[in-house]
């Protein structure tokens, strides 16, 4: 009888120790990439304050990033910014494939804030510009990153 009890609660401290390691190193990773999006030459960011405060229904909306010289093939990778308890760590997001002129990036902004950072691949020496589009949906954009289903729910940003 006893080893009935002693078998599960076993496992389950082993599970609760594997999930701690892994939310520590989860963690971890997400501020080694923090300070290396930071520290990027031509990193830029775009900040969403939230569907409300921008006067925005929250949705798919296209985002344009543009390079300072048009001829350059360029290619970025965008990462999204998360709080995380007293601080923030970065994830990748999206990636926009090299080729030259400004790309069109469609993405969800939802009703929370975020911050989005756009950093140049090493290769490309040039300074990114991006704005919101309100007004214009590209029916073929470059890059098209889905939002998870909670979001489309109106869960979490």
């Amino acid at each position: 009888m006893t080893l009935v009890l002693i078998i599960p609660i076993a496992l389950i401290a082993i599970l609760l120790l594997g999930a701690g390691f892994l939310g520590k190193e989860l963690l971890k990773k997400f501020k080694i990439i923090e300070n290396h999006v930071v520290s990027s030459p031509g990193a830029v960011f775009f900040s969403h304050p939230g569907a409300k405060l921008a006067n925005l229904k929250w949705g798919m909306y296209d985002m344009v990033v543009t390079p300072d010289l048009f001829s350059a093939s360029w290619g970025a990778t965008v990462y999204v910014e998360n709080p995380m308890g007293k601080g923030s760590g970065m994830d990748p997001f999206a990636y926009i494939p090299y080729s030259p002129g400004p790309k069109r990036v469609r993405l969800w902004l939802g009703r929370t804030p975020v911050r989005l950072w756009f950093v140049p691949d090493s290769g490309s020496r040039i300074q990114l510009r991006v704005w919101l589009d309100r007004d214009f949906k590209d029916p073929d954009p470059d890059v098209m990153a889905k939002p998870h289903w909670w979001q489309r729910l109106g869960a979490f940003g």
